[in-house]
């Protein structure tokens, strides 16, 4: 269909040799399928779904034995995210994320999930504004999920979220001139434990910069 795509990927991997010291796996393959559709004018929707299957074995200079890789990964994962962008100005965008696999360990099925609703408005050339909601849960430290933000530099970076709660985050990006960028974000991230206690905490940073064009 017109402005309607749907990709498969498939992804081998393995390490020829690594020692008992390696956080990675042995090796292990990725079977990936995504769809993105336009349902409306300025509406865009993008499903994927992800399996992962990892091979345990620790490789040492002796041979294999037996063993469980340090940094497991999630054995599945869908990701459903919507775009709304309304003229230049405005531009609303929703996740959904959701995450299953089997502790190796003690064998327990576990879950995790992700929503988040984010807006952008920019009004001028000079200014942007950003802020985003999300509410999150996982069972433990291994279904732990991150949230892609942006940064003070505009960059992607990645917050790790566990446990139940929810965050939210304001970024405002001002120009008043053309050398100079003004940058503040404020992030609140709260938990909630043992269905009434709430785990608070909030970050504030703000940055400068100015640039000098060589002669």
């Amino acid at each position: 269909l017109s402005d309607s795509y749907l990709q498969a990927e498939v992804l081998q991997f393995r390490r020829p040799w690594r020692s008992t010291e390696g956080l990675f796996p042995t090796g292990g393959r990725e079977i990936a399928g995504e769809a993105g559709m336009h349902l409306a004018k300025g509406f865009r929707l993008t499903i994927r779904g992800e399996e992962r299957w990892i091979e345990q074995g620790i490789r040492t200079t002796a041979g294999v034995r037996p063993g469980t890789a340090i940094a497991d990964e999630a054995r599945r994962r869908i990701h459903c995210t919507a775009n709304f962008t309304r003229g230049v100005q405005w531009r609303l965008r929703g996740r959904v994320e959701v995450l299953r696999f089997t502790d190796p360990v003690t064998g327990a099925d576990e879950h995790g999930w992700m929503a988040a609703g984010e807006v952008r408005w920019e009004p001028a050339r000079w200014i942007a504004v950003a802020g985003r909601v999300t509410l999150f849960q996982s069972e433990s430290y291994g279904s732990r999920l991150y949230a892609v933000e942006t940064t003070l530099e505009g960059l992607s970076g990645l917050t790790l979220l566990s446990g139940t709660g929810r965050r939210w985050y304001c970024h405002v990006v001002c120009r008043p001139l053309s050398d100079w960028r003004i940058s503040a974000r404020y992030a609140s991230t709260e938990h909630v434990v043992g269905g009434r206690s709430n785990l608070r905490d909030g970050q504030f940073a703000a940055q400068g910069d100015f640039q000098i064009d060589p002669p």
